[in-house]
């Protein structure tokens, strides 16, 4: 039986808790070596030159990949998903002194990723470089194999979430107020809403990325061939698109009822442009850009801010008096009423369903 202990050697030389040897020959030093890192590290290595050497073999030719990329966006499947529209503030509208829902759309992370397999030789990286318990930080690397060029980002996910409500037990560890002057709850995140948060951060961190490799007139008539196939789809059978829109927020478990609300009439009224509004909603909070909640709460907040700011302006009545006059009619409604009175079907008129 040996009397040294378990990680010390016969020789006095120090064992990792693999049994193998660790440390120089006598006068060299102690140097502690990780097998599996440098393993690890070795095998990317030779991963990387070899994709070097395949891009050195196989050059991009950039004028198929935006024959490749425009022909994806002739795709309706693909054009639904290729343009996000996310909600990003309020700006004040100076003719009518009302505070309106801002709106910034752009190419999705579906195309992005279709924008990498046209382009082709270039390297995509996530690892993750910390953890503790209140954070994560991931790096996402894009790397340009022809120009040698990259893209590293260093993503940190925090452990924490925001709530409207806490449930029980749970863990609160701050409390602020929002713009519409409502509580909102710090609380310890659970497993899958960090994973969701690092899958949602990592895609846009990959997409951002992305969008700097591709040429931008490749991208720009990328963008213009995405808006004509979507037109060219809902002009054709509108009441197709509507009901495949309808669908795909089904999916996110977003009712028709909470859609109607969100528009403030019913679907039955619906314009081909309300549908393209609510393709880019949808694909917005699909890839984690945006919530719903956030989306339906800022439209009913504006229009409860603009009822009661026409409240205010209109003067009470009085018995015997003349009733003051209706208020008039917003473009979008007068639009509603004479595409309802003529039966027409166009980019801002009606589309009865079946």
């Amino acid at each position: 039986m040996n009397d040294y202990p378990s990680n010390i050697g016969p020789g006095g030389e120090i064992l990792d808790p693999m049994g193998v040897q660790t440390t120089q020959p006598q006068g060299m030093g102690v140097q502690t070596i990780n097998h599996g890192q440098a393993a690890a590290e070795a095998a990317a290595q030779t991963l990387v030159k070899a994709r070097f050497q395949m891009a050195l073999m196989r050059p991009r030719n950039v004028f198929q990949a935006r024959s490749k990329i425009l022909e994806a966006c002739r795709r309706p499947g693909f054009a639904e998903s290729a343009i996000y529209r996310k909600p990003v503030g309020k700006k004040k509208n100076e003719s009518t002194g009302s505070w309106e829902q801002q709106y910034v759309e752009g190419p999705s992370i579906r195309f992005a990723e279709e924008a990498l397999r046209s382009l082709g030789n270039v390297d995509v990286r996530q690892q993750m470089v910390f953890e503790d318990d209140e954070k994560r930080v991931v790096c996402v690397t894009v790397m340009d194999l022809e120009n040698n060029v990259a893209w590293p980002t260093e993503i940190p996910i925090s452990k924490r979430v925001e709530r409207s409500s806490v449930k029980e037990g749970q863990k609160v560890f701050g409390q602020r107020m929002n713009s519409y002057n409502k509580p909102v709850y710090l609380v310890e995140a659970s497993e899958d809403e960090i994973t969701t948060k690092q899958q949602a951060a990592v895609s846009k961190a990959l997409r951002t990325a992305a969008l700097r490799i591709v040429p931008g007139d490749i991208l720009e008539e990328a963008l213009q061939q995405i808006k004509e196939t979507l037109t060219k789809k809902d002009q054709t059978d509108p009441k197709a698109a509507l009901k495949k829109v309808l669908d795909a927020f089904q999916s996110l478990g977003i009712t028709p009822a909470e859609l109607e609300k969100f528009l403030d009439h019913p679907l039955e009224s619906i314009t081909p442009a309300e549908i393209g509004n609510l393709r880019g909603i949808y694909q917005s909070v699909k890839d984690g850009d945006s919530t719903w909640k956030s989306v339906l709460d800022g439209a009913v907040e504006e229009r409860e801010a603009k009822d009661k700011k026409k409240g205010a302006a209109e003067p009470p009545a009085v018995d015997g008096a003349t009733p003051p006059p209706k208020a008039p009619q917003t473009p979008a409604q007068q639009a509603r009423a004479r595409a309802s009175a003529a039966g027409k079907t166009s980019a801002n008129q009606t589309l009865p369903l079946e």
